[in-house]
């Protein structure tokens, strides 16, 4: 059911994935000796957070763990400079689910360099409705991957002063399947990519950022494209291109009333697209209300916006909303069902910088979900 490779690809994607940690960490140490703008006066240097987390959904049961982020900037920097940082969390459930997250966002030499990423190491049982726009819920069947995925961006700035970098995307996923439902249609192995496997791939990237806070943005921008291919000639076990967009925009309307916007796009191309690298909706920050790869397919497109309103002290409040399709194709996107998702949340600033504990209840398909997380779902 797996490739003969993928039990020593895994290990040496975990491998890598400590690397990265270890790597982030001493960039995270550069920056801080970055020389600041003339005049500049001293501001925070450095915070760490770490609180606990515990909840319970109908997906996970009750689940429990750490959250937490720590920030870094030199002790002349400017007042308007952006700290590095890393997120993190650590999350094991009920139903035997294990998660360690991990995203640096790195700063050097004045902003001119950034580098950011994802690292997540899961044992993590999900379910798999099948591929398409209108796949029932009598489809539902339960699977357990073990997975690694890794994804690093490194871009220069562009131009003297600019908000906009250009550079390189390295992605790089192993997946290795545990479990299989025995009626399901995964362990039939009909599905691409249900004898799990590795992909690795690289590609470009452009990115426009004038958010006045990267944690908790009031106003600007931030607006990522890239394009990323795999194939053997990476080592992978599959060969496709992978394109997404994330465009988001910040109003600021009056007395830290905030109107945010985000448009996803993202589509995969070839004929070796494993269903696990398939575009999805659902999950804690897109098209909160459905479960993570309720639906899935080659192309999916979404629009949500968010109202965040302060309440008292350091809580926030929001509503949302959202609209999202999948599709084979473009032509069959334009066409489809449109799946809509509501929802309302607090939030507890729990850091100088301005990340937020943040709890959502969408409405989307089904019965609502429940998210506890660290950080802005956009």
């Amino acid at each position: 059911m797996k490739p003969s490779r993928t039990d020593s690809r895994f290990s040496s994607t975990l491998f890598a994935a400590l690397r990265l940690i270890f790597v982030t960490a001493l960039a995270l140490s550069a920056a801080a000796q970055d020389a600041p703008p003339a005049g500049s006066p001293p501001v925070k240097r450095s915070e760490f957070v770490i609180l606990p987390v515990i909840y319970r959904t109908p997906e996970t049961g009750w689940a429990g763990g750490v959250a937490g982020q720590f920030s870094l900037r030199s002790a002349l920097a400017g007042p308007l400079s952006r700290p590095s940082s890393i997120q993190f969390a650590l999350i094991t459930t009920q139903n035997k689910q294990t998660i360690f997250t991990a995203k640096p966002e790195i700063y050097l030499l004045q902003e001119n360099i950034v580098v950011a990423g994802t690292l997540e190491i899961s044992r993590y049982p999900g379910y798999f409705y099948g591929v398409g726009p209108g796949t029932p819920d009598s489809a539902q069947e339960l699977y357990t991957p073990r997975q690694t995925l890794l994804e690093i961006q490194a871009m220069h700035r562009l131009g003297a002063g600019g908000k906009l970098y250009g550079g390189l995307v390295f992605i790089h996923e192993s997946y290795h399947f545990i479990y299989f439902d025995p009626a399901g249609q995964l362990i039939r192995g009909d599905i691409p990519g249900s004898s799990g496997g590795v992909f690795t791939g690289m590609g470009l990237g452009l990115r426009w950022d004038d958010r006045d806070n990267i944690f908790y943005p009031h106003r600007g921008r931030f607006w990522q494209i890239y394009a990323v291919r795999t194939g053997g000639w990476l080592g992978a076990d599959y060969a496709f291109t992978r394109v997404k967009a994330d465009l988001r925009q910040y109003a600021s309307l009056w007395a830290g009333h905030v109107l945010a916007l985000q448009l996803r796009f993202e589509a995969a191309a070839g004929s070796d697209v494993p269903f696990m690298a398939l575009p999805k909706l659902g999950g804690d920050s897109l098209m909160r209300g459905y479960y993570a790869g309720r639906y899935r397919d080659r192309v999916m497109a979404a629009v949500q916006a968010e109202y965040r309103l302060p309440v008292f002290w350091r809580f926030d409040a929001v509503v949302f909303g959202g609209l999202g399709q999948v599709a084979p194709n473009l032509a069959a996107l334009r066409a489809g069902a449109t799946r809509t998702s509501v929802g309302a949340g607090l939030r507890l600033r729990v850091s100088d910088e301005g990340t937020n504990l943040r709890m959502d209840v969408g409405w989307g398909h089904g019965s609502p979900g429940v998210y506890f997380t660290a950080g802005e779902a956009f």
